[in-house]
């Protein structure tokens, strides 16, 4: 997000009030000395000035360091990846709820078939549902590879 607005330059650094007159504020018919004034305004400007250098667009943030925060929250469309990851190095204690399409926690349901290359075991145990969905049957199928 660009900004719009022009700056309102003002370069005359000025002189910084008293605390007092800070805490206080100007008085009905006070005449505030110019050095005051232009304290203000520059102090402004130059706030201004360091939000729009750097401030992150929202539209399209990129960070060049770590980020933290407590939660990541996508509200992108269906079908539009919401993370991109250009690394391969696995990420330690990740709670991933899905890995391709199937669900971790239930027997695989699918009408292509999955392959599972290099699985290595004595014995591979798949919970199983009937398609009825009135009455699922629930059982296991067993593969063994002692065979």
């Amino acid at each position: 997000m660009a900004f719009n607005k022009e700056l309102p330059e003002w370069k005359a650094a000025g002189i910084e009030p008293p605390l007092t007159k800070r805490n206080e504020g100007w008085k009905p018919g006070e005449k505030p000395p110019a050095d005051w004034l232009n304290w203000t305004q520059n102090r402004t400007y130059e706030a201004l000035k360091e939000l729009q250098e750097k401030a992150v667009p929202v539209d399209s943030p990129t960070f060049t360091g770590p980020l933290t925060a407590p939660r990541l929250i996508s509200t992108v469309a269906t079908g539009t990846a919401p993370l991109t990851v250009d690394s391969e190095t696995q990420v330690d204690h990740l709670n991933a709820d899905m890995v391709n399409g199937f669900r971790l926690n239930q027997g695989v349901k699918t009408t292509d078939s999955p392959t599972f290359s290099g699985l290595k075991t004595d014995k591979l145990i798949l919970p199983v549902r009937s398609s009825d969905p009135v009455s699922p049957e629930i059982g296991e199928t067993w593969f063994r590879s002692d065979l």
